[in-house]
Order: structure tokens, then C-alpha cells, then sequence
């Protein structure tokens, strides 16, 4: 995973891990956090954080996986997203067998029209982003 790609954290929201870093050193300490001097140690084998408890980390990782509020243009970006793999997952389903040999005539044409709305709706979200993100002057 590259580090700015975006994964998926409650609720369907994005994040990347540069968000998630920086959320988690932003954290609010426990009061009973105080600095190990094991942690100051360099070597091999050192694994996980010996500042935190685990309660204390789970405190910390909640406040770092809190819903965020998230721009529009986030949204607008995430909508577009989503929408273009439905309706890349339904032009292959076109292509399969299933679709043209258990799926009544009535329903295919309906599933076609479909298709063509959900393409309209992704060419007018581009439209959107692109004037969002590019501006005519």
C-alpha cells in the first residue's frame, strides 16, 4: 500500500496514513502516559510503543479513528469513486453468462438504461470536480 493511497476507516470516510500519523500525534495524552526510558533504547527487536498501556493506546487509537469531518469536495471525490466501480462491476456483468442466460430480457433492457443513467451521473460528477479543481477563469 503506498503510503498516500487512501483506505477506508468507519463509516465509509477516506483517510491515508500521512492523515492517520499526523491524527495520531496530534492526540491527547492520558495523564498516566509518562516517557519509559526502555522506549529511548535503540536496537534490534523492538517492536510496538512501550509509552502506552494498551487501555492508553485504545484511547489514543479512538481519538485518532474518530469520525472526521470531511470537505465536500472529499465527498464529491468518494461519490465519483464509488460510482465508477458499481458501474465498471456492471459492464462486466454484461459480458458474463449469468447476465445473458438468467437474467429475464425485461431486466437486461432495464439494467442497460441503467448503466446509461449511472454514466450520465459519473460525466456530470467529473464535470463537477473538474470545474472544482480547475477553474475557468
Amino acid at each position: 500500500m503506498s503510503i498516500n493511497q487512501p483506505f477506508t476507516v468507519l463509516k465509509g470516510h477516506p483517510m491515508n496514513i500521512e492523515k492517520i500519523a499526523e491524527r495520531f500525534c496530534s492526540a491527547p495524552l492520558p495523564e498516566s502516559v509518562c516517557a519509559d526510558p526502555c522506549a529511548t533504547k535503540q536496537g534490534p527487536g523492538r517492536s510496538g510503543t512501550n509509552l502506552l498501556s494498551y487501555i492508553e493506546a485504545l484511547h489514543v487509537m479512538k481519538y485518532v479513528l474518530e469520525e472526521q469531518p470531511v470537505d465536500f469536495k472529499d465527498r464529491l471525490i468518494q461519490e465519483r469513486n464509488e460510482l465508477e466501480d458499481r458501474l465498471t462491476k456492471m459492464k462486466a456483468f454484461f459480458d458474463t453468462d449469468t447476465f445473458l442466460h438468467s437474467i429475464p430480457q425485461d431486466h437486461q433492457v432495464l439494467l442497460y438504461s441503467q448503466s446509461g443513467l449511472m454514466q450520465g451521473y459519473l460525466n456530470t460528477l467529473n464535470k463537477r470536480i473538474d470545474l472544482i479543481f480547475n477553474p475557468k477563469q
